[in-house]
């Protein structure tokens, strides 16, 4: 929640958000409250201010609080602190009498008393008489002003006894040396600086004033009371040693009353013409196929120029004439506590497989009956409220007198709890073994269709059904064989679910025009009821026609899905495009328009949306003949029926119209006609219009005076203290007699059950819990093994570290002297170059020298010396 502390002064908490003139601390916004609340519209859920509305003049403090009322959400509380004008007066009266009498004691209470009434009205300095007064060393009556303005006061007097001395003398006018304008001045700028009371209250005239500015539930108070949560513990009133801060002051509180719903649903309309004010009832505003059935006869009867407000219970919409209903914070009880687990654990973890629609227990019941549009309605429209009323608040509703009509879109108002029987006949008797428990030991099932028959056998309801199936279940049900019973079939947006050319439609959805396309669509595909199941075998059927098995092969044949699938559909060798949810209705109509047939294979069903949105759009209708289905589509004419589970009729049907393509141009021409003449939301709102209206022709003028004389005596909703947006009311727990004697042992065997599977639970975890510790052994002895790895390679690592490195030296060893090498080869490369050289000369020389005359005849010398030398020796 978010707290406003106004004119907070000293006295703030952290917790809240603190607004004063000055900040004095960090914690306190400073701003100018003559000037608004610094704060957009409903912005808190309490606000408070103690000693701050007496500093304005009656115009600025009703302006003051009409921005209180802006600040706060609806049902926001506000706690209003003065000065008790009633209090001082009666004390003035009786100090004047006992003064007059002579007693000391009251005669200086009754001083006291003309300053608590005058002073701060009439004074022209800061602190004026009364802080002359306690500032005296000896004030005569102490314990009575201290009782008067309590332990601030106290402080006050520690404080301003120092100070005597330093106090002004209170200001006055010598004409013959004062400047009148002068004078004037300081006096009017005191007195418009805030510290002197412009006005006082009583609680009359407080209360008048807060009316006045939109709250309501005015409510007096003591200091330590409050329906602010935990109140004590800011310690604004009340200091924490339990002492009042200020005694002498008016304690109220008050709720920013709720604006009047109708107002929202008002619709101008024609001289002449009779306008209802009627309220609807439904769970849920536009999620889910019932929702959205009742918004439409909600927004059908806005057109027909009627005031419709719809009371919900969850609420997805922004429609300002759709109102949520919720309780109030902090509200569960052990009733609804223990209701939500006999739900969880004794119905929907306790069904048989022959149904998995909804099974919902009754209770418990949101009591709307004391609120103020619902009081004033002329008509009460139910329609589906499981969840959200009980039979006790459909008995208080009809209490009220008003004409009640119960628009049925299920079968569970008057079921032992299931919403589709699933076959069963129960209904029509006791419910006695219900076939969709497992176990029903206490015969739960039995004991709500007996609570219904002892609370609302009897009243003056009206049942409308949108389909003569559901009519005649419920004349033949033990609880309303014998009401009204009228069929008024569902409307749809006939201006909006309009045919668009299919080629176009199947272009924009990326589909070539000559594909045969099916569609199919349901919020669950996984409902047993819906035949998803029977619908599959269908299509499996058809695949084993030649020609529609090659068309799929050449991706001439698509199954179009919106909503959510049935799990198996991926399984058929058709190609499926999923649209998931489409939460637009135009979007919606272009793939009705996409499709060649609509294929709704529902093996129980009231009258669907999605038939009536298909054929809106021009495209044929075909599935099994049950529930609502009859009503609308006719053989050959607007659609196909087959008996139901006959999945082969069905893929035969499917068939005839894939062969025809003129079938599905010429009955969706007959579907768009039926459904522009028949179901429209102006044909449905005009067949409610003529039901109301008889109803309140024949009503008992007497029993609507009654039961507003009974709520006139009975608590109104004043005890909420909540503060967010909405309409806030009672819960209703009480059980009836029958349900209630088993509540205990039923609610014992759900927490039995809850507990075995908690016990499980706890099993699981501890057998999970005794794996990973031994996976965490097993962990541990890897680590420690993979640690050793670890060491040993780091070993050998550092073994071949050495290795390379010594081999690094011998390498760079063996490169400077490959190095020094190489110089001394290129030395003596160089050296032989240069002998080479030196070779070449000398050769050169030799050959000039044998070519000379020299030359020759020294070796012609040689030679004869040779011949002699060989001569001697012969």
């Amino acid at each position: 929640m978010k707290y406003l502390n106004l004119g907070c002064g000293s006295h703030f908490h952290p917790d809240w958000t603190n607004v004063d003139f000055v900040s004095t601390q960090e914690g306190i916004i400073a701003h100018d409250l003559r000037q608004g609340i610094p704060f957009e519209d409903a912005s808190f859920d309490v606000v408070y201010h103690s000693h701050v509305l007496e500093h304005f003049s009656q115009r600025e403090g009703k302006r003051f609080l009409e921005e209180c009322h802006r600040v706060l959400r609806p049902y926001g509380l506000i706690r209003v602190v003065v000065p008790d004008l009633e209090q001082i007066a009666k004390l003035y009266l009786k100090a004047l009498e006992k003064a007059s009498q002579g007693s000391l004691e009251w005669a200086a209470n009754y001083h006291w008393i003309l300053l608590e009434m005058f002073d701060q009205v009439a004074r022209h300095q800061s602190g004026g008489e009364m802080a002359a007064y306690l500032a005296d060393e000896t004030i005569p009556n102490e314990s009575f002003v201290i009782k008067r303005i309590g332990a601030e006061g106290e402080n006050l007097i520690k404080l301003l006894r120092p100070l005597k001395s330093q106090l002004q003398p209170p200001l006055s006018f010598n004409p013959e040396t004062d400047d009148l304008e002068e004078t004037a001045l300081k006096i009017g700028k005191f007195r418009l600086g805030g510290e002197v009371h412009q006005w006082m209250y009583d609680r009359y005239s407080l209360q008048r004033l807060l009316t006045k500015t939109g709250f309501s539930d005015f409510k007096v108070c003591q200091a330590n009371e409050s329906n602010i949560p935990d109140f004590k513990q800011f310690g604004l009133d009340v200091q924490p040693d339990g002492r009042v801060r200020k005694p002498d002051s008016l304690f109220v509180e008050a709720i920013k009353s709720r604006p009047n719903q109708w107002q929202q649903a008002y619709i101008p309309t024609m001289e002449n013409t009779q306008t209802l004010k009627i309220l609807q009832l439904n769970t849920v505003d536009i999620a889910g196929g019932a929702a959205r059935a009742a918004y439409r006869l909600h927004k059908g009867l806005q057109q027909a120029k009627q005031h419709s407000l719809m009371l919900v219970n969850k609420k997805y919409s922004t429609d300002e004439t759709v109102c949520l209903v919720q309780s109030l914070p902090d509200a569960e009880t052990s009733q609804q506590i223990g209701a939500t687990t006999l739900q969880t654990f004794y119905i929907n973890e306790n069904r048989t497989n022959i149904s998995n629609t909804l099974f919902s227990f009754p209770y418990p019941g949101w009591d709307v009956s004391q609120v103020e549009e619902v009081q004033e309605a002329d008509i009460i429209q139910l329609h589906w409220v499981a969840m959200f009323q009980s039979p006790q608040t459909v008995k208080q509703l009809s209490s009220l007198g008003k004409p009640m009509v119960w628009t049925l879109h299920d079968m569970w108002a008057f079921t032992g709890g299931c919403h589709y029987a699933a076959g069963c006949e129960g209904y029509q008797s006791s419910c006695e073994n219900c076939p969709q428990l497992k176990e029903d030991t206490f015969g739960l099932a039995q004991a709500i269709l007996q609570d219904k028959l002892d609370i609302l056998s009897g009243l003056n309801l009206t049942i409308v059904t949108p389909s003569h199936w559901l009519a005649d279940c419920v004349r033949k049900s033990a609880l309303f064989k014998h009401q009204r019973i009228e069929v008024i079939p569902n409307g749809i947006e006939t201006d909006i679910f309009i045919p668009i050319p299919k080629a176009k439609a199947k272009e924009s959805l990326g589909i070539k025009p000559n594909t045969f396309t099916l569609l199919i669509g349901a919020d669950n595909g996984n409902e047993k009821r819906k035949g998803f199941e029977e619908m599959l075998k269908a299509l499996s059927v058809c695949l084993e026609d030649e020609k529609f098995s090659q068309a799929v092969q050449q991706e001439q044949v698509k199954l179009l899905c919106f909503g959510l699938p049935n799990d198996e559909l991926n399984s058929l060798d058709i190609p499926v495009v999923s649209l998931g949810q489409i939460n637009s209705d135009e979007k919606l109509a272009e793939v009705y328009s996409s499709a060649d047939i609509f294929v709704l294979p529902s093996l129980e069903d009231n009258l669907p949306n999605t038939m009536l949105e298909s054929m809106s759009c021009g495209t044929p209708v075909i599935g099994f003949e049950v529930g609502g289905l009859p009503d609308v589509v006719k053989e050959n004419v607007t659609g196909n029926l087959v008996p139901l589970e006959n999945s082969s009729a069905l893929a035969q049907v499917i068939l005839s119209y894939f062969r025809s393509p003129q079938k599905v141009e010429d009955i969706g021409k007959n579907c768009r006609q039926l459904l522009e003449e028949n179901y429209s939301l102006s044909v449905q709102a005009q067949a409610y219009l003529k039901l109301y209206q008889d109803l309140l022709a024949h009503q008992t003028p007497l029993s609507y005076a009654d039961s507003k004389q009974r709520l006139s005596s009975e608590a109104s909703l004043s005890s909420l203290d909540t503060t967010l947006e909405g309409i806030y009311v009672p819960i209703e727990t009480e059980f009836n007699s029958i349900s209630g004697s088993i509540f205990e042992s039923v609610l014992r065997y759900a927490l039995s059950q809850k507990l075995a599977e908690a016990q499980d639970q706890v099993k699981n975890l501890l057998v999970e819990k005794h794996n990973h510790i031994q996976l965490i052994g097993e962990l541990r002895e890897e680590v420690k093994e993979l640690t050793v790895q670890l060491q040993l390679s780091q070993i050998e690592k550092e073994s071949l570290q050495q290795i390379i490195d010594q081999r690094d030296l011998t390498i760079e060893d063996i490169k400077e002297q490959l190095h020094r090498s190489e110089n001394n080869r290129l030395d003596l490369l160089q050296k032989i170059d240069q002998l080479q050289e030196n070779l070449n000369i000398s050769q050169a020389t030799i050959e000039g020298m044998e070519s000379s005359k020299f030359w020759q005849l020294r070796m012609r010398l040689v030679a004869l010396k040779q011949f002699l030398k060989l001569k001697r020796t012969d």
